[in-house]
Parts: structure tokens; sequence; C-alpha cells
């Protein structure tokens, strides 16, 4: 699932809980964007999944703007995995540099 908004990220939880509950092996994926973070439907779908322990997987795009908000009128943390740690989730920072010289043949 991808979206912007931080209301979506529940969903994500939901489809983990029935993965849990039918004792599958799968693992929900959410994407999202700095944006997403900001609001608090992020911070419940953390905790939510944090405390039933659900198999689920938030990936968040820091572009630097959540909409057209830059992140430093957005949040005090210096990066937005502090925000995932607060809920004792593991979180860890990717960094990610396209090559487009490499792209390009």
């Amino acid at each position: 699932m991808i979206s912007h908004l931080g209301p979506q990220l529940a969903i994500a939880d939901g489809v983990a809980l029935a993965y849990k509950l039918r004792k599958e092996h799968k693992v929900s994926v959410a994407f999202t964007g700095d944006g997403g973070t900001s609001e608090g439907d992020f911070h419940e779908a953390l905790n939510t999944a944090a405390v039933w322990d659900l198999p689920v997987l938030f990936i968040i795009e820091n572009n630097g703007y959540g909409l057209s908000t830059p992140v430093n009128e957005q949040y005090r943390c210096i990066s937005l995995t502090d925000k995932a740690k607060v809920m004792v989730w593991k979180a860890c920072r990717l960094m990610a540099i396209i090559s487009w010289k490499c792209m390009i043949r």
C-alpha cells in the first residue's frame, strides 16, 4: 500500500492482524512520506503494531517536504527513525543514492 496520508497506515495493521490470526507467514508493508509521520494516525498505527506485535513494515520516504512544509518545520528529531524508536520499534535509516550515469547506457 502506498499513501502520503497517515490514516492509511492503519490498514496495514489490519492486514497484518489478519496474517497473524490466520498464522500466515506474511508481512504487511506500508509506504508513506515524511509528511504522513506528522499526523496522529501515523503514531497510532505504529503503536498498535508494536503493542499487538504485528508483522508489519512501515517504509518512510524523506524527501524533505510534507506536502509544502519543509521537514525542519514538521518535527524536532534528528531523523525520522527517532519517531519509531519512541514506540520501541527497531528502526534503521537507509540512504539511497541513484546514479543516473549507471542507468543510462
